[in-house]
């Protein structure tokens, strides 16, 4: 029996002895990298090709905890995440659908030609495509791709588009914004199976 002060001390001790042995990252269910793991991901000052590519390896880290395929970077998938980020700063909103109209939610991965439905525009069919999304925004200092990716863990819609097993291919962009409502950047993931990698 433990009593007084000499509680308090084992059941730190106790806990101590817990986390030595069983270290785990807590933070996102255990699906976020540990600082450092992926070079410049806590570094909001980076160039945007750095915190792009340490996007790919938060990624590639939350999928391969999971006992998923790695997605492999796609160029089709990276001009169709920039196609939605200028579309979103232009509109002035962030969300999945085409601001414009006459477009839908395929139109940025039709435009960067990971899917085709029509040969004669010169790609191979894509009969079988199936596409997702991530999106956001930041200002600079809030937004390094640890945090972004931190976010989107930490949803369940996003987690679930990160984590589907179906996707093969990868494309991921951050470009700058114009500080509409303090934006400063804007993310887009494309993800992708059975289309045009490019």
């Amino acid at each position: 029996m433990v009593e007084g002060g000499n509680l308090k001390r084992a059941a730190f001790l106790a806990l101590l002895a817990f986390v030595l042995c069983f270290p785990v990252n807590a933070e996102a269910g255990g699906l976020l990298a540990p600082k450092g793991r992926c070079a410049n991901a806590t570094n909001w000052q980076t160039a945007n090709v750095k915190q792009e590519r340490a996007m790919r390896c938060l990624i590639r880290y939350a999928r391969d905890r999971s006992g998923l395929t790695r997605a492999v970077r796609s160029a089709n998938l990276d001009h169709s995440a920039r196609l939605k980020n200028r579309d979103m700063e232009r509109c002035g909103y962030i969300r999945h659908d085409p601001c414009r109209p006459n477009r839908d939610f395929n139109w940025y991965y039709e435009k960067s030609g990971y899917i085709c439905d029509d040969p004669l525009e010169g790609c191979s069919p894509t009969p079988n495509v199936e596409v997702g999304e991530n999106v956001d925004w930041d200002i600079y200092h809030w937004g390094s791709a640890r945090r972004i990716m931190r976010q989107w863990l930490n949803d369940s819609y996003y987690r679930d588009v990160v984590l589907d097993v179906r996707w093969r291919h990868l494309g991921v962009k951050v470009t700058k914004g114009d500080g509409w409502q303090g934006a400063e950047r804007f993310w887009s993931a494309s993800f992708g199976v059975d289309g045009n990698p490019g």
